[in-house]
């Protein structure tokens, strides 16, 4: 009987001695993690931003991201949330999207993604609107010098328009599988609110384009161009008509 107490005493001992030894391994490992943290955030605070990097501005200097993004040389690498800055920037109306990154030891690289201007849209002050009807302030950029000017329509980004559409539609298709023929219209103009009509670089001749099947009279007027473009009558032409199915009809000064 004495010797089954001294058994269990024993056991007790050794329990306690492993819950000590437990508990002592933790406060070390504790204590070891502690003193990481506060030495990685030591580190972290004496990093200083020496140089910020631009990618991807062409409409939008550099500088000017910069200026919004808030970002000072000299101050903490770590004293900025990225994603606030992505989103000042993002209030530009030029820019689509932000990517803000630290680039350790001393660098913020900011890379800009661009929207694109399709036309530029006239209604007593100049605009620019993407594919996206984003509406852009105008700024007279060299790029932009020859984008096709939008009249007879007001444009509100929030409004739900069928010839809006249909004009966005239309610049889209044009920049991206007919860029000679985009790159010679010189004005888009919305008649009566749901007709388009063309006009050219060349010669202010009336493109009566209407406002239905605008792929296949594209594919027409694109034809047309191509063939005749060549002829130096052209400025005889009194208007060229796409509302006539499979057909190109132009009507001459002297014919009328």
């Amino acid at each position: 009987m004495d010797k089954d107490k001294e058994n269990i005493k024993i056991k007790e001992k050794d329990t306690n001695f492993f819950r000590r030894r437990k508990k002592l391994i933790f406060i070390l490992l504790s204590s070891f993690f502690i003193m990481l943290f506060f030495i990685a955030n030591k580190w972290r605070f004496d990093l200083n931003v020496e140089k910020v990097e631009v990618e991807g501005s062409n409409l939008i200097s550099a500088e000017a991201i910069i200026k919004e993004s808030g970002i000072k040389i000299s101050s903490g690498l770590y004293d900025y949330d990225l994603k606030d800055i992505e989103k000042r920037i993002e209030k530009n109306s030029y820019v689509k999207k932000a990517i803000v990154q630290r680039e350790l030891p001393s660098v913020i690289s900011i890379k800009v993604i661009e929207r694109k201007p399709l036309a530029i849209y006239s209604s007593g002050d100049l605009f620019y609107i993407d594919e996206e009807k984003k509406i852009m302030k105008y700024n007279l950029h060299h790029e932009l010098l020859d984008l096709p000017v939008i009249t007879g329509i007001k444009i509100d980004t929030n409004m739900k328009s069928e010839i809006l559409d249909t004009l966005i539609f239309t610049l889209k298709t044009l920049r991206e599988k007919y860029i000679n023929l985009y790159n010679q219209i010189s004005e888009i103009n919305i008649l009566n609110q749901k007709e388009m009509i063309f006009y050219s670089n060349n010669f202010c001749v009336p493109i009566i384009v209407g406002s239905d099947n605008i792929l296949h009279k594209i594919e027409n007027l694109d034809a047309f161009w191509k063939t005749y473009s060549i002829f130096e009558n052209l400025n005889n032409i009194n208007s060229i008509d796409l509302r006539f199915n499979d057909q190109v009809v132009v009507r001459w000064n002297n014919k009328l």
